[in-house]
């Protein structure tokens, strides 16, 4: 029998065929050799691993439709009709399954995540600035949200309010902060432990199981919690599609599976801090959080609900003050000081009127 002798040229068509998508035992048909021998010829071709993966996947997956699925996603999911802003594999697998009428599993679809951000890195600010610019553009209501610790009261002074059974003696007050391009809307949300988890998974022994039941049990709370005060923001806000950008939550999961259209962008901290709605922020640098965040104020004690209310308003009407003298600080030192007691008193009014009190329990007109 004669043995066939390939030449380089051989080779690398062979290769350049298996880039590309022909299948390893139809090029083992074709070149009269083993499926060893393709691959020792690829090893030293030193092809690029991506290319690699690529054509590994295309049994699966066709190389032109691979293309498509690793250019978007380097796009933010939310555009794809997604409630949260990071692609992960079982939003790849519904979106493939539904776009192509392909099946793959979970290491397939973390395999395209990867190999997306190499063909196209993109430096994670800019990606956030574009995608935030993107959303602005197609009309979406973004709203920053924040929730800062103001305080503790005891539960029987709630317990009034006939809202639920509580399980502690003693509850955090907690003060919303939604940041809209127009409005700033404030609540409140009352919590048993603290309003903001980021831990990851927490393993426990056996005898804390009963611990672990009643944290989820209060954890489920807060979440509801927080999907009401959003409800009311989304309503207020009076658009279809609204974005809330924060930081990471664990209370996000839950939130994501409510039936809504509400859509959630995390962003990493220190990215997060720099967001500033321009109409009202801008200036400065500094935002409302900035200026109503007091890290002495977290052990408060509050005697009665309406404590909560006065200081609440007291906060509105600092940053009001405070948001004033800064701007009329920036006019003065621009030697642009005329009418400036006019427009100091017609900015605070303006921005009294931004901020809106989202129909609480805790905030009331006085």
């Amino acid at each position: 029998m004669e043995i066939i002798v390939h030449s380089d040229e051989d080779k690398s068509k062979c290769v350049d065929e298996y880039i590309n998508g022909a299948d390893k035992y139809y090029l083992s048909g074709k070149y009269s050799v083993s499926i060893r021998t393709i691959d020792r010829w690829i090893s030293k071709m030193n092809i690029d691993e991506i290319q690699l993966r690529i054509a590994r996947r295309a049994n699966t997956i066709p190389i032109d439709i691979q293309k498509e699925i690793l250019k978007l996603l380097n796009t933010n999911p939310i555009l794809c009709g997604f409630n949260s802003s990071e692609w992960n594999e079982i939003t790849v697998i519904k979106y493939i399954n539904n776009k192509y009428g392909i099946e793959i599993n979970r290491r397939m679809a973390k395999a395209l995540i990867e190999d997306a951000k190499k063909i196209n890195p993109i430096k994670y600010e800019d990606r956030i600035y574009n995608d935030i610019a993107e959303l602005d553009a197609l009309g979406y209501s973004i709203v920053l949200l924040d929730y800062i610790k103001i305080g503790r009261i005891d539960t029987i002074e709630v317990e009034a309010l006939e809202l639920r059974k509580y399980t502690e003696n003693k509850l955090d007050v907690n003060l919303v902060i939604a940041r809209a391009s127009d409005s700033i809307y404030l609540d409140i949300i009352l919590s048993e432990i603290n309003i903001v988890d980021k831990r990851g998974i927490v393993v426990t022994k056996v005898s804390e199981k009963k611990c672990v039941y009643k944290e989820k049990l209060q954890r489920r709370v807060i979440s509801d919690d927080k999907y009401e005060v959003l409800k009311k923001i989304k309503i207020a806000e009076d658009k279809e599609n609204i974005i809330f950008i924060t930081t990471y939550d664990k209370d996000i999961t839950k939130l994501k599976k409510k039936r809504s259209n509400i859509k959630y962008f995390i962003v990493g901290d220190a990215i997060y801090i720099e967001l500033l709605q321009e109409k009202y922020e801008d200036e400065d640098g500094k935002s409302v959080v900035d200026y109503m965040y007091d890290e002495n104020n977290r052990n408060r004690k509050y005697g009665s609900i309406r404590n909560i209310s006065q200081v609440v308003w007291g906060k509105i009407d600092a940053y009001v003050l405070k948001v004033t003298n800064d701007k009329f600080n920036i006019i003065k030192d621009a030697g642009n000081d005329k009418n400036i007691i006019f427009n100091m008193e017609k900015n605070r009014e303006k921005m009294r009127k931004t901020i809106k009190i989202l129909n609480s329990n805790f905030i009331h007109n006085i």
